[in-house]
């Protein structure tokens, strides 16, 4: 899978990928993240807006935080960076969220969570937690769309 080292967390950046114009992330930390559960959601329906199929959540290599990675069109984006703080209230988040055992870190955990947009568009959340080798974890995220059916 490629990656591009562009990062979107600047102030609204556009970049052109295969023709397709992408913004950048609409929000920055602590603007419109006050909890993990609102950080969750700014995450999942920017992803979602802009087309991505996966999110990465990854320790960033000093472990004083973490960026996260949309996946869009087999090109994986740096979306955000987050203190390590907030990435540790969001694992814990998710893990609650979908059942996981929050203590366990390390062992993968695989599980999932319907999340409502407010279009009325269900989202499957495919969850996978991995242990990344400092004692953390990372977070992969697989966003399936399930549109709703017309009734005839």
């Amino acid at each position: 899978m490629e990656t591009v080292d562009q990062d979107l967390s600047h102030a609204h950046p556009m970049f052109v990928i295969d023709g397709a114009t992408v913004p950048g992330a609409l929000f920055s930390v602590g603007e419109a993240q006050d909890t993990p559960a609102q950080l969750l959601n700014t995450i999942v329906v920017e992803a979602y807006l802009l087309g991505a199929t996966n999110i990465k959540v990854e320790a960033d290599e000093k472990a004083s935080g973490a960026h996260v990675w949309f996946g869009i069109d087999g090109v994986m984006l740096d979306y955000m960076q987050i203190p390590a703080h907030l990435r540790e209230a969001l694992l814990s988040h998710v893990k609650r969220m979908c059942g996981l055992n929050d203590a366990r870190r390390r062992i993968a955990q695989i599980s999932r969570i319907d999340f409502q947009q407010a279009g009325g568009e269900k989202i499957e959340l495919r969850v996978v937690t991995l242990p990344d080798g400092s004692g953390g974890e990372n977070l992969r995220l697989r966003l399936m769309r399930t549109p709703l059916l017309l009734m005839a």
